[in-house]
């Protein structure tokens, strides 16, 4: 799928601003490459297919799947190397032997994970009490069917979270919502479909995952969604109405928002960035925030390749949170929720 002049022309804009944009507002160490990648990826391929098996595009935030390792490469000099002698005759049969077994391997764990959630007392739940609908387009392959019905796992993963926060933070109660990292905007799209309460959505993401997010939660809630090129060189604020709106904004135009958040919410993200990026954001997140509003953190267990310990980014916020743990739908990792409750 090739981009349209629109989507090129935002995703240029995003591209050439965020490089010309502070250190402070650029992807850290972790994201620099993928984000890179991606958007060669994006320009050259596009994005249709980004939670399937091919596309490199939601590495690391969305639920798609590695199936050849030359596209994790991106499309740069060693991904053609790469190529080139993997179809080298010596190469070529073993290589695709093994993407053939690869994919074998793939099925066989959604296959298992798709078992461990249809029994999954919670899942039942969830498809009681929540609106599910619409989680498998563009691509998707982590999925299971239930009542000849969909749902991605990632999904039901975020709903998971979303429920454990409703039960401590009444979400029915709030009005506007801040997201940092919000990955493709499977979050945002699960808040707005189950509670309609939540009009103004504060959306932030650095690029190309901003424009993955920006059209993808289009596709759902059409014009309500204000892009960067609708919001470049402009005060950034919502309108005071009760219309829904969603901005995307990259991480540069913070020092030109001006609005007032009634919870704020990070899944994870924090980590994989750098102690002053992320302090960074602690201030802009305490400026917006309400009185009276709340934050939700989710965290997982830190390995090796993060940058920002869980106890740092507590410190860096300074303020009271109440800490859960908790096992995900599988029943495999430990993660931590902590919640501020005021």
């Amino acid at each position: 799928m090739e981009l349209n002049s629109n989507q090129k022309k935002l995703l240029n804009e995003l591209i050439k601003d965020q490089e010309n944009s502070s250190k402070l507002f650029k992807p850290g160490p972790y994201w620099s490459y993928k984000c890179k990648k991606a958007a060669d990826w994006i320009y050259k391929k596009g994005y249709s297919d980004f939670r399937g098996l091919t596309s490199p595009v939601g590495t690391s935030y969305a639920d798609g799947m590695i199936l050849d390792k030359r596209n994790e490469l991106g499309l740069g000099i060693k991904s053609r190397l790469a190529n080139f002698i993997s179809k080298l005759p010596v190469f070529k049969s073993v290589y695709e032997a093994q993407i053939k077994l690869t994919e074998a391997h793939i099925r066989e764990r959604i296959k298992t994970k798709s078992t461990l959630y249809f029994n999954n007392k919670r899942v039942k739940y969830f498809l009681e009490n929540y609106d599910l609908r619409d989680t498998v387009s563009f691509g998707s392959v982590q999925q299971l069917k239930i009542n000849q019905h969909e749902y991605s796992f990632l999904h039901l993963d975020n709903i998971d979270i979303i429920d454990m926060i409703n039960k401590k933070i009444d979400l029915k109660g709030i009005n506007s919502y801040f997201e940092i990292g919000g990955g493709f905007g499977a979050n945002i799209q699960l808040l707005l479909n189950n509670f309609k309460n939540i009009k103004k959505v504060l959306y932030l993401d650095v690029a190309p995952s901003l424009f993955i997010g920006t059209e993808y939660l289009r596709t759902y809630f059409g014009n309500s969604v204000k892009d960067y090129l609708q919001l470049k060189n402009k005060k950034i604020s919502f309108t005071n109405d009760d219309k829904l709106e969603i901005l995307c904004i990259p991480p540069w135009v913070l020092p030109d928002t001006d609005l007032e958040i009634d919870h704020f919410h990070n899944s994870c993200s924090f980590a994989e960035m750098t102690f002053d990026i992320v302090n960074n954001y602690s201030k802009f997140i305490k400026k917006f925030l309400k009185k009276g509003g709340n934050i939700s953190l989710h965290l997982d267990r830190l390995d090796n390749t993060r940058y920002v310990s869980n106890d740092d980014m507590l410190k860096m916020f300074d303020l009271s949170f109440s800490h859960d743990e908790y096992r995900d739908l599988c029943d495999s990792d430990f993660h931590d929720l902590y919640l501020l409750k005021n």
